[in-house]
């Protein structure tokens, strides 16, 4: 586990420091459409739905013409026909009800492991008129209690939930869906903290995890920052409950494609 994960943000960010709060960003609402997607194979195999029918749950989920599926060989021949015909539409209903369940039950902290990230400057900090602050891992974790970190895993395939009658995701597989990116995302080198809602503060509709402002380490001003995001961090950073903080100033290397720090 890193000591310090950084987040990097645009002048609206100057609310984590001010607020003392951090978001917790629902996934199906972030930058990557197939966030908590896994694989669901739009076809099922005979033998994937006969296995499916030993499950008591989803047999009893599985209706036909709205009675439980017999027990009779020829009609249970029948219903495994109209099952594998049906599903398409059958994963289209398994995937929707993940979407329903993240949106409800998941909030994910987002952090990265470098400060000096030429892309993530670009993406979350407003093209370097942004700043990062670092967090030491431990106490932030201590202030998220009951939560995990996990290290983003990068692939090029989704995590793989089989057919549309496939069999309840194990707690390995899901733990697989919260830390599954495409290899495109792999520049960010993504730590992820997963939150319920109800342990967050809500406001205006999104989630924030209050932190302690000992967890904050540094803040990092990016390479052209506005005036005014230089006056907002000048009168947030000149508070006493943040005289502790290290801060720094992000610089461009005079002769490679590199950053530097140097004291702000």
């Amino acid at each position: 586990m890193p000591d310090i994960l950084y987040k990097y943000l645009d002048k609206r960010g100057v609310d984590l420091l001010s607020s003392s709060r951090i978001l917790a960003s629902c996934p199906t609402k972030m930058n990557d459409p197939f966030e908590w997607l896994p694989a669901i194979r739009d076809e099922a195999s005979p033998e994937e739905i006969r296995r499916m029918l030993k499950n008591p749950r989803l047999r009893a989920l599985a209706l036909i013409d709205g009675k439980k599926i017999p027990n009779d060989p020829k009609e249970l021949a029948r219903t495994v026909s109209r099952l594998k015909n049906g599903a398409k539409g059958a994963a289209a209903d398994r995937r929707r009800t993940i979407v329903e369940y993240v949106e409800k039950r998941c909030r994910i902290i987002c952090l990265a492991q470098c400060p000096l990230n030429t892309l993530m400057w670009a993406h979350y900090a407003k093209g370097h008129d942004g700043f990062v602050v670092g967090f030491d891992t431990a106490e932030l974790l201590r202030a998220c209690k009951g939560s995990r970190l996990m290290e983003v895993s990068y692939s090029d395939n989704r995590p793989d939930f089989g057919s549309a009658w496939g069999e309840d995701p194990t707690g390995e597989m899901i733990d697989e869906v919260f830390r599954a990116k495409s290899r495109h995302w792999e520049y960010e080198k993504e730590y992820r903290i997963l939150r319920l809602p109800e342990l967050l503060q809500e406001d205006g509709g999104k989630h924030y995890q209050p932190i302690p402002t000992s967890s904050i380490r540094k803040v990092i001003i990016g390479s052209r920052p506005s005036v005014e995001l230089e006056r907002e961090l000048s009168d947030v950073l000149a508070r006493p409950l943040f005289a502790h903080i290290e801060k720094l100033r992000v610089k461009l290397d005079p002769t490679k494609y590199e950053f530097v720090l140097s004291a702000a």
